[in-house]
């Protein structure tokens, strides 16, 4: 995506997905977005993408370059886990494709490159017509994404989500260090892996156990694997023992040898799409 020309979600579906190199390793499917906040646009968190016959999530921060030809990414890696989408989350394509808004139908969604963030793009507007079977040849409106905003609302557990990714990680720990514990697990759980991490090395030793006890043994290696390592030996060693060994069984072996030469930048699925 050069510049700030956008590029529509009906397009960007069925192109390759393609290495470093440019080379084809598999087809976009759809495009994950995170909720809208007030003022505040719904991100582009990722692509689904088929590769070797499997449903892969690919983070935003691994692609390089969005154009007519393809998704290329910035690095020849990619994690084949299976994806699932985590509460909060939206497909573009699945969930706000066709679907009402007001009097009219979403035909498509514009996507733009955030400017002065790298690497970062956004809903930017939202294309609606009449409905009827021949809608799509008829002439479509062009919207501002906030007039149909309601479009990306997924309920308030997601929405104070997105209030706070725009927080710093100490700010964002000390929010979430005053909330009830199952409060404080359903934020956790509706974070991206890398957010998570960043609240943990804010939060006391002691506020660190009790959430990623709350994590499954999955979801709890994953984060680990995003803190820095010196960090996340710290945080290990101030679990209890049972806990310790259960996690740090697959974060050693993903820090010592990924496998399928995967990037390990999703969490466990917890929420088949």
């Amino acid at each position: 995506m050069s510049g700030s020309a956008p590029i529509y979600v009906s397009r960007l579906v069925r192109l390759p997905l393609l290495d470093a190199e440019g080379v084809a390793i598999g087809r976009l499917d759809d495009v994950v977005l995170s909720p809208s906040s007030p003022g505040a646009p719904p991100r582009v968190l990722g692509f689904v993408a088929s590769v070797q016959r499997r449903r892969i999530f690919v983070n935003a921060n691994r692609v390089g370059e969005i154009d007519a030809s393809g998704i290329r990414l910035s690095s020849g890696t990619v994690d084949l886990r299976r994806f699932a989408l985590r509460p909060g989350e939206l497909l573009a394509r699945r969930d706000v494709l066709d679907r009402p808004s007001g009097a009219d139908v979403v035909n498509d969604l514009a996507l733009q490159a955030v400017t002065g963030r790298y690497r970062s793009w956004e809903v930017a507007a939202v294309s609606v017509g009449p409905r009827g079977l021949l809608r799509r040849r008829r002439a479509a409106r062009i919207t501002p994404w906030h007039e149909a905003a309601a479009l990306f609302d997924v309920g308030p557990e997601a929405r104070q989500v997105a209030e706070f990714r725009e927080l710093h990680p100490a700010d964002m720990a000390q929010r979430i260090a005053g909330l009830a514990p199952e409060r404080r697990r359903a934020l956790a759980e509706a974070m991206d892996d890398e957010r998570l991490a960043d609240v943990l090395e804010e939060l006391p030793e002691d506020e660190q156990v009790r959430l990623i006890e709350s994590l499954d043994i999955e979801r709890a290696a994953d984060v680990l694997e995003q803190m820095e390592a010196d960090d996340a030996a710290d945080l290990l060693a101030e679990l209890p023992s049972a806990s310790a060994t259960s996690c740090c069984g697959p974060w050693s072996r993903r820090r010592r040898s990924p496998s399928d030469g995967c990037s390990s930048t999703r969490a466990t699925p917890r929420a088949a799409s």
